[in-house]
């Protein structure tokens, strides 16, 4: 039995593909450049610096956790409630000012 019996192949795979690489391609891209230049916003570098350091360490420790009965297994929960306070917090931070 043929979970395609027309033979037609879904196509949410290249949807989902074309929606990722217009991410990653709109990555760069901002919408006022000079702003990101005004003294009002030099204190969000290292914070954000600091933010981007934690979830480098925390992204391969989530991993480490999903990998069947490693040593993170039990953690797994606490690793990612980690990694979205870190994000929540610069996200507010930066929302706040």
């Amino acid at each position: 039995m043929k979970a395609f019996p027309e033979e037609r192949t879904p196509r949410a795979g290249t949807i989902l593909l074309i929606v990722a690489v217009c991410y990653f391609v709109s990555g760069p891209l901002v919408t006022d450049p000079a702003s990101m230049f005004e003294e009002k916003w030099r204190y969000m570098r290292a914070l954000s610096l600091i933010a981007a350091v934690i979830m480098l360490a925390i992204v391969p420790l989530m991993k480490i956790g999903q990998l069947g009965e490693g040593p993170l297994h039990d953690y797994a929960g606490l690793v990612q409630r980690c990694s979205l306070l870190t994000f929540y917090t610069w996200v507010f931070t930066f929302l706040l000012d």
